[in-house]
């Protein structure tokens, strides 16, 4: 093999091993989600085909996965604030013991706080990296009645999975 070759061979050599980095770190086809409602009362109203409805007293979890040692973490925006209020945020460590780099999940949680729609935009980002596209976007779309009964919109919505609503007593 000629000599001049060898440089565009260690190039292409590296960018596909970027390409194997990149498809590694937490992307929309890695990512697991999923959102449940806890309720003082001890029931719940079985969701329809395009909302799931909590009981007053409800409070709001949404879990998002994604990789440890890609820099990665998840942001929560709320629009407009004050409708559900964060009150929570648990990261829990899914990998196996002793092994570095595995599986993250945050799970954020939330309590109505008046009457409203609100819409919870989660980013997957860098957080010293300013002016980046996040590398993944989950949405949920909530309507808080003026009893606090939490609706999620899920036309308004847009999320990996579709959301599981659990009651606890």
């Amino acid at each position: 093999m000629p000599a001049r070759f060898k440089p565009l061979i260690v190039v292409a050599i590296a960018a596909i091993a970027a390409l194997a980095l990149a498809a590694c770190s937490s992307g929309p086809s890695s990512a697991a989600s999923s959102v449940s409602g806890s309720s003082s009362s001890g029931a719940s109203s079985e969701p329809s085909s395009d909302e799931t409805v909590l009981d007053a007293s409800d409070t709001v979890f949404i879990s998002l996965d994604y990789n440890a040692g890609t820099g990665y973490e998840w942001a929560c925006t709320a629009d407009p604030e004050g409708v559900l209020v964060q009150t929570d945020k648990v990261t829990e460590d899914r990998a196996e013991p002793g092994v570095a780099g595995g599986p993250l999940r945050d799970t954020f949680t939330f309590r109505a706080q008046q009457p409203g729609e609100v819409v919870l935009t989660f980013n997957l980002v860098r957080p010293w990296e300013t002016g980046v596209a996040p590398a993944e976007t989950q949405v949920y779309a909530f309507t808080v009645t003026k009893s606090h009964e939490v609706k999620l919109n899920r036309e308004k919505s847009n999320f990996v999975l579709d959301p599981e609503w659990i009651t606890y007593s």
